[in-house]
């Protein structure tokens, strides 16, 4: 399960989503203010120039001559030499630019000017007209208060709004985490949701409507396991104990004995497939006393080889006698015989190896057949196949490996498992 703080909560989310909305609300206006800012001190300085210059014109066409400006700032340039040096290479490359940035905080405007055959450009140098860019440091700081505010009050209206939603759904949450899995309630805790929470309580509603149906399928599957163990056990009983009473009887005839140990096989392979079935429906792993190894090994192979007739293998058994495990005693009995029945159904003839390599139990065997994807097919060893094998694997986290090696099979299973692996 992921742990609660792995994740940003939703109000921090919220607070984010707001404070960056208003963060880029804030640029967005200081941008357009600015803009506006230096689009009316141009268009200011552009009219006060437009003017000057209409003023200039009608007094040429007047009196046939260039008057005098009005204004230290102003100069009247009729030859591109005469223009200042550091605006003449700028007019040059752009004549049709009515504005340009000089050095040092010079920043110039040009107007031309046209009477009859008579051109001139009328220059205005407005670095000292530039009100704006005087009051620019304190605008910006204005802006920079005025957005930290707007930030605050973001952040508090996003704070509550966040609040106020998720409170109730933080309520939910820890109800739902504080949930026992094997003692589910019939519902979940009374919460106390206000009247616009009417997503959460509909959320409530169908959590409660999710443990009650929960809560029956747990108990209609466990009454089902409960009469499954006393009804199926019941008549393998009755079998294994006539099998034996006829076994024991003297007068029973030779030719008989097979199939009665072939009868006493299939009861006692169904037995353990009920106790694998009912470990699974249990779920409950547990710790358990370990148990010896080598005698389970060895029933596993005497039970398959009554049920199927393999001259052929020759089992290698290198396993200590004090070796033990910590599997449960009807999962190490499915276990074991799934993969050795596997065996008898698919391997070539030869030798059949079974020892330990760094605390693992393995099974090796030559198959040249009966191979599929570098695992072995469907086992026949108790009819349900490598699929309860793998089902108990994921329980009790065994360690499973079926690997093809070349020509050989190898199965294995660690002696200690570690356990199931945790939900994500």
């Amino acid at each position: 399960m992921t742990e609660p703080h792995a994740r940003s909560s939703l109000q921090t989310r919220l607070m984010v989503a707001m404070g960056a909305f208003v963060l880029a609300l804030v640029a967005l206006y200081t941008v357009y203010a600015l803009a506006f800012a230096y689009t009316v001190e141009d268009e200011f300085i552009a009219r006060a120039l437009a003017q000057e210059a209409s003023r200039i014109e009608a007094e040429r066409a007047g009196a046939g001559r260039w008057p005098l400006l009005e204004g230290p700032h102003l100069t009247l340039v009729t030859r591109v030499e005469d223009l200042p040096a550091e605006l003449r290479p700028l007019v040059l490359a752009e004549p049709n630019r009515r504005e340009f940035a000089g050095s040092e905080g010079r920043h110039y405007h040009l107007h031309p000017l046209r009477v009859g055959e008579a051109s001139a450009w009328l220059v205005a140098e407005v670095s000292q007209q530039l009100v704006f860019r005087g009051m620019r440091a304190v605008v910006l700081e204005i802006l920079g208060y005025s957005a930290l505010a707007a930030l605050a009050v973001g952040l508090l209206i996003a704070w509550w709004v966040a609040r106020r939603t998720t409170r109730p759904l933080r309520a939910l949450a820890t109800a739902v985490q504080r949930l026992d899995a094997d003692r589910l309630p019939p519902s979940l805790p009374t919460l106390h949701v206000g009247a616009s929470d009417a997503e959460v309580e509909t959320l409530m509603h169908g959590l409660d409507d999710l443990l009650r149906r929960i809560g029956e399928h747990i108990a209609r599957e466990q009454a089902f396991t409960r009469d499954a163990s006393h009804e199926l056990r019941t008549p393998l009983a009755v079998i294994l104990s006539q099998v034996e009473a006829l076994a024991a009887n003297p007068a029973l005839p030779s030719a008989l004995r097979p199939a009665l140990d072939q009868i006493e096989a299939a009861a006692r392979g169904q037995a353990d497939t009920l106790d694998a079935l009912l470990e699974l429906a249990r779920a409950q792993p547990g710790l358990v006393a370990p148990v010896p190894l080598l005698p389970a090994v060895e029933r596993a192979i005497v039970m398959q080889s009554a049920r199927r007739v393999r001259e052929d293998l020759e089992f290698e058994i290198d396993i200590p006698p004090a070796t033990r495990t910590a599997i449960r005693p009807a999962v190490l009995r499915i276990v074991l015989a799934n993969l050795i029945g596997n065996v008898y159904a698919h391997a070539d003839p030869g030798p059949v190896r079974i020892d330990l390599h760094e605390d693992r139990c393995r099974i090796r065997n030559r198959a040249t057949h009966g191979l599929d994807g570098g695992t072995q097919r469907g086992s026949a060893g108790l009819g349900i196949g490598l699929s309860i094998v793998r089902r108990l694997d994921e329980q009790h986290g065994l360690g499973l490996r079926i690997e093809a090696i070349g020509e050989e099979v190898e199965a294995s299973f660690a002696l200690h498992p570690a356990g199931p692996a945790p939900s994500p």
